[in-house]
C-alpha cells in the first residue's frame, strides 16, 4: 500500500513531506560533489579516503529520502529497506573508521601553531640569505683574484707558446717552400716566373725540356725570348686580363724553342703579389699539347672517315642497333625503305615483331642468340618479310658491343639485301638437281649395255681369240679394258650423283667407327701394299651420314695407298682435325701420307670431277677427290690438301660445326 495513505492523501501533508525529502536529498547529493572538488584541489590533505567514506554515507542518506518520496505513490518497501540497509552498513563502517582516526586528527597542529612555526622559519631564511650574500661577496673577490693570477700565468704561457709557434710556423713555411720547390723542379710542366717588365726570374727542369734553354741561359733574359714574332702582343694582353682579375687558364698558344721550332702549349698564368698585395711579377705554367692536338686531329680525321663510311654503309646496307633484349634503338633509312616501315614504327620493336617471315626454325634463332649472347659475332642469311608482305633475303652480320662485365650492352646488325642472289641460287639448285638427275639416269641406263659390251668382248677373247691374229687379239683386249674403265667411270658418276642427293645427317657417329669401316674395306689393299696405317685415339664423334663419311675417308686412304714414292711402302696416319689460327673451322679428319706430294698449282684442281694431277699410269678415274669434296660440302664442311712436314701430303676433310 503506498505511503500516501498514511497522509490520507491530503495534499498539504503529502507535498510537505515530499518536497522536504526532495530538498534534503538534493542537499545530500551536493555535499559529496563539494567534498570531491575539495579533495581534488587539496591533494595534500591527510586521510583522503575518509572523505570518500563520508561522501558515500551522505549519498546513501540522500537515497533514503528519495525512496521516501517514491514510496508515497509506489509501495516498493523492500527496495527501500535494501537502500536503508546499505546506508546502515556504510554508516557503521564510517563510524568504525573514525574511532582510530581521532588520535591522529588531534595530533595535527592548529592554524595558530602553524603560523608561529612559519614565522620562525621566515626569520631563519632571512638570516641564512644574509650569510649566503656575505659568502658570495667573499667568493667573488677570491674568484676575481684567481682570474687575475690565471690571466698573468696565461699571458706568460702565451708568450712562450707564441714564440714556439712562430718557430714552428717558420719551420713549416721553410719545409713547404722546399716541397714546393721540389714539386716545381720535378714537374713535367714548364714553370717559370718573370717580372712585370718581362725579365725571367725562375726556370724549372720542365722549362728546360720544353723550350731547350738551360736555366743559366734563361734566367735574366726577357720573356720575349720564347714568343714567336707573330705573337708578341700576347704577353701584354694576358697581363691586362690578369690585372682585371680575369682567370687565365689553359690558354692554347704557341711558343718558340731554342732551335727555332714551335711547340703547341696550354698556358696558365697568375699574378705574383708581395705581402702588401702589390703585384710584383707573373707566374706561368706551360704544358706541351702537341701530341694531344695531333691525336685530336687524327680523331677528327677518323670521325670524318667514319662519317663517310657510315654514309656509304647507309647507302648500301640495312643498319640497325638494338638493346640487349633485341628492341630496336636505331634504324637507318635503308632499313625503312626495304622493310617499308617508318622509323617511328620500328623504334622500340623487336625484329621478330616487324620483319619475321616465320621461315626459320626456333633452333635457328636460338643458335643466333646463344652466339651473340656470348659476345661473339654471328653471320647468316635471313629471310624477312616487309610491311606489305614482300619477302626479301638479307646477308646478316650481328656484332655485340660488350660492357666491362663481359655482357653485351647493345647489338649492331648490318644486313645486305641478297634477294636476287637467293633466287638465282634457288634456280641454279633446281637446274643442278635436274642435271644430277639426268646424270644419274644416263649413267644408270648406260651401265647395262656397257656391261654387255664388256662381257661379250671378254667371251670373244677367251673362246675365239685363237682365230684372230695378234693385232686382232690386242684390239679386243683394248675393248675389254676400255669397257672396264668406262664401267668404273659410270660407277663414280652414279656415286657422285647420289652424294649430291644426300639428305642432311641426323645421327651422331663415333669417329673410330667411321675410320674402322673405311679401313676394313681396304684391308686387302693394305696387306697387298704392306702399308703402315696409324690411327689416333682422340677422334671426335660427328653428326654425319655414316655411309658417306666412311666413303670420303675410304677415298682419301685409297689415294694414300696408291701414291707412294718409288720403292717405298705406303705410310699413312689418320688423326682428328684441330684447326690452327687462320684455318677453316669445323670438325673432321686429317689423312697424311709420304707420297710424292701435290704441286701447289694442282692443289685445288684435283678436287674437280675427272681432274687428275698424274697420267693414266696410276689407276683411277679422277672422281675420288671430287666425291670427297661433295660429301664434305653436303655436311657443311670442305676439303683441301697441304704439304706434310718431312714430305708427302695432308688431306683434310671437315663436316662443319655439327657435333651433337
Amino acid at each position: 500500500m503506498p505511503h500516501g495513505h498514511c497522509y490520507f492523501w491530503r495534499a498539504d501533508i503529502l507535498w510537505l513531506n515530499v518536497l522536504s525529502d526532495l530538498v534534503i536529498a538534493l542537499a545530500y547529493f551536493m555535499i559529496p560533489v563539494i567534498l570531491i572538488y575539495f579533495v581534488w584541489k587539496r591533494k595534500d590533505l591527510p586521510f583522503p579516503w575518509m572523505f570518500s567514506l563520508f561522501g558515500a554515507f551522505i549519498v546513501l542518506c540522500g537515497m533514503t529520502h528519495m525512496m521516501d518520496v517514491y514510496t508515497t505513490w509506489w509501495p516498493v518497501y523492500r527496495v527501500q529497506g535494501l537502500v536503508k540497509l546499505m546506508t546502515a552498513i556504510v554508516s557503521i563502517v564510517t563510524a568504525g573508521m573514525l574511532i582510530p582516526l581521532i588520535p591522529k586528527a588531534l595530533s595535527l597542529r592548529s592554524p595558530g601553531e602553524l603560523e608561529e612555526l612559519n614565522g620562525r622559519l621566515n626569520t631563519e631564511i632571512v638570516e641564512r640569505k644574509k650569510a649566503e650574500e656575505s659568502l658570495r661577496l667573499s667568493n667573488e673577490q677570491l674568484s676575481k683574484r684567481a682570474e687575475e693570477l690565471k690571466a698573468q700565468r696565461l699571458a706568460a704561457l702565451n708568450l712562450a707558446q707564441d714564440a714556439e709557434e712562430a718557430k714552428k710556423r717558420a719551420e713549416r713555411t721553410e719545409q713547404a717552400s722546399r716541397r714546393l720547390a721540389a714539386i716545381v723542379e720535378s714537374s713535367d710542366d714548364a714553370i717559370l716566373d718573370y717580372t712585370l717588365d718581362g725579365m725571367i726570374t725562375s726556370w724549372n727542369k720542365g722549362a728546360e725540356r720544353l723550350y731547350g734553354y738551360p736555366a743559366s741561359e734563361a734566367i735574366g733574359k726577357p720573356i720575349a725570348l720564347l714568343i714567336p714574332p707573330d705573337r708578341t702582343d700576347e704577353v701584354p694582353k694576358l697581363l691586362g686580363r690578369l690585372q682585371q682579375e680575369e682567370w687565365v687558364q689553359h690558354y692554347e698558344t704557341q711558343r718558340q724553342r731554342k732551335d727555332g721550332t714551335r711547340v703547341e702549349i696550354s698556358l696558365s698564368v697568375s699574378l705574383i703579389k708581395d705581402p702588401s698585395g702589390r703585384i710584383v711579377g707573373v707566374s706561368a705554367i706551360a704544358r706541351d699539347i702537341t701530341e694531344r692536338q695531333q691525336a685530336e686531329e687524327a680523331l677528327r680525321e677518323s670521325m670524318k672517315q667514319l662519317a663517310g663510311q657510315k654514309q656509304a654503309l647507309d647507302q648500301f646496307a640495312i643498319v640497325a642497333e638494338t638493346d640487349p633484349q633485341g628492341r630496336i634503338t636505331y634504324a637507318n633509312d635503308q632499313f625503312c625503305t626495304i622493310a617499308k616501315y617508318t622509323r617511328e614504327e620500328l623504334i622500340g620493336k623487336d625484329h621478330r615483331e616487324v620483319v619475321n617471315s616465320g621461315y626459320h626454325s626456333k633452333e635457328f634463332w636460338k643458335e643466333m642468340w646463344a652466339t651473340i649472347g656470348q659476345g661473339k659475332i654471328w653471320r647468316g642469311d635471313v629471310r624477312n618479310r616487309a610491311k606489305d608482305g614482300t619477302i626479301y633475303w638479307v646477308d646478316t652480320t650481328i656484332v655485340p658491343f660488350v660492357g666491362p662485365d663481359g655482357k653485351p650492352e647493345k647489338y649492331l646488325a648490318i644486313r645486305a639485301v641478297i634477294t636476287e642472289r637467293k633466287w638465282a641460287e634457288a634456280e641454279i639448285a633446281a637446274k643442278s638437281k635436274e642435271l644430277e638427275t639426268l646424270l644419274y639416269v644416263t649413267s644408270h641406263d648406260l651401265t647395262e649395255p656397257l656391261r654387255s659390251i664388256e662381257n661379250f668382248s671378254r667371251i670373244a677373247l677367251d673362246e675365239h681369240g685363237e682365230r684372230l691374229d695378234e693385232e686382232g687379239q690386242d684390239l679386243l683386249r683394248r675393248v675389254v679394258k676400255g669397257g672396264a674403265r668406262m664401267h668404273l667411270l659410270l660407277n663414280d658418276i652414279l656415286t657422285f650423283s647420289r652424294v649430291r642427293r644426300m639428305t642432311p645427317p641426323t645421327e651422331e657417329v663415333p669417329g673410330e667407327a667411321i675410320i674402322r669401316e673405311a679401313l676394313d674395306g681396304l684391308a686387302a689393299r693394305i696387306q697387298e701394299t704392306n702399308a703402315k696405317v696409324q690411327v689416333a685415339k682422340d677422334l671426335p664423334p660427328l653428326r654425319t651420314d655414316r655411309t658417306w663419311a666412311t666413303q670420303a675417308v675410304y677415298n682419301l686412304v685409297s689415294n694414300a695407298l696408291k701414291f707412294t714414292r718409288p720403292g717405298a711402302s705406303p705410310d699413312v696416319e689418320i688423326a682428328a682435325y684441330r684447326p690452327a689460327p687462320g684455318d677453316p673451322d669445323g670438325e673432321g679428319f686429317v689423312v697424311r701420307d709420304r707420297g710424292p706430294g701435290v704441286a701447289p698449282e694442282h692443289a685445288e684442281r684435283i678436287f674437280n670431277l675427272f681432274e687428275r694431277a698424274v697420267g693414266h699410269e696410276v689407276e683411277g678415274t679422277g672422281a675420288g677427290l671430287a666425291i670427297v669434296r661433295a660429301v664434305a660440302e653436303r655436311h657443311g664442311g670442305t676439303t683441301w690438301v697441304r704439304p706434310r712436314e718431312g714430305g708427302g701430303s695432308e688431306f683434310i676433310v671437315t663436316f662443319g660445326k655439327n657435333r651433337g
